[in-house]
């Protein structure tokens, strides 16, 4: 339920996009594998992020994983 409750928190075209993923990525060589994963993120709107606004995003995971925990 949990993986569940995280997925259900997140952009739903990013979740799409995910599964898609998933769904072509997942079989093939790996290499083959690798280049579904590259243009899927990039169709995405994924496959752009800088160092900042990952950054940014692992602090707000971090917050909400340390108000979930009470602390």
């Amino acid at each position: 339920m949990r993986l569940a409750d995280a997925l259900a928190e997140q952009p739903r075209d990013m979740v799409l996009a995910l599964r898609r993923d998933w769904d072509e990525s997942v079989g093939p060589p790996v290499a083959e594998g690798r280049r579904v994963h590259s243009r899927h993120a990039v169709e995405g709107g994924f496959g752009g992020n800088r160092g900042a606004e990952i950054a940014a995003r692992r602090e707000a995971v971090l917050a909400r994983s340390r108000e979930q925990r009470g602390g």
